[in-house]
């Protein structure tokens, strides 16, 4: 988890989610922690975490885009330290609702990697979807312009061809979520060292991708195969293409533009 600036405190409540849930199948559970404030996130878990360890990383004040687009750089770099057998991304502004282990057959993850269906571009399918046209009149625009497109799938798509980011037409299916994604540890370390890898390719070309590391995770998908997890492990409550689920993790409620703050090159070495 990473949560630098204002963003420990909302750390502060998907941790305490965490520590509340007794995981089926899960051993011992760990949070590695990169924030730009160490010494207050391991106080307050002195004081609050009791079932869940805790391993903190301390990085610089990023802020956005950098805190979230350099993430696989930062696990790339503290790689040596992440040994536990499962590892799993999550953003510090999701809330953990229930045992989402007991829905995870990780065993059976043919690539090693689970990646998490993004709510915002999930379609139901049959009646179903017919009928969220209805409830969604935004679905009828989305619909055209994918058809526009001559996308196979929604989402928000890197297409610039310069980016190491690009997905082509053809490959654009199935678009992830990069709130939330699993892996095994072998696997997902080495996502992380290629993705990480990609974007310092694009920095030095003065191109960022489109959504950032989610552009990244969804490129490395069209391109290797992925375990697809349903949008219950990253719902949006209010969402109405997402009734049909009983969610496990959700997103928190935010304000538009919250969490947007640019990064203060003056706490940097940037």
């Amino acid at each position: 988890m990473i949560a630098t600036n204002s963003y420990i405190k909302k750390w502060f409540k998907v941790a305490c989610d965490l520590e509340k849930i007794s995981f089926e199948k899960f051993g011992e559970t760990t949070i590695h922690l990169f924030t730009d404030n160490a010494s207050l996130a391991q106080g307050w878990a002195q004081e609050n975490l009791i079932h869940i360890k805790l391993k903190v990383y301390n990085i610089q004040s990023w802020g956005w885009p950098e805190a979230t687009l350099f993430r696989y750089r930062f696990f790339t770099e503290q790689s040596h330290k992440l040994n536990e057998d499962l590892l799993m991304y999550l953003d510090c502004d999701m809330r953990v609702l229930g045992d989402f282990s007991k829905k995870l057959n990780f065993d059976r993850w043919i690539s090693g990697i689970a990646l998490v269906q993004h709510p915002g571009f999930y379609r139901n399918k049959g009646l179903t979807g017919i009928v969220d046209f209805f409830y969604n009149p935004r679905f009828f625009l989305h619909l055209i312009l994918k058809k526009k497109l001559g996308a196979k799938g929604y989402g928000t798509w890197e297409t610039n061809k310069l980016s190491t980011a690009f997905v082509p037409r053809s490959l654009r299916k199935n678009y992830f979520h990069g709130a939330v994604w699993f892996g095994r540890r072998i696997e997902f370390l080495k996502m992380c060292e290629k993705l990480a890898l990609n974007i310092n390719r694009d920095l030095e070309n003065n191109y960022t991708a489109i959504w950032h590391d989610e552009s990244h995770l969804n490129n490395y998908a069209a391109f290797n195969a992925v375990e697809k997890l349903s949008p219950e492990f990253s719902g949006v409550p209010s969402y109405k293409n997402l009734r049909k689920y009983d969610f496990l993790i959700i997103s928190e409620e935010k304000k538009f533009g919250e969490g947007r703050t640019p990064t203060d090159l003056s706490k940097t070495n940037a």
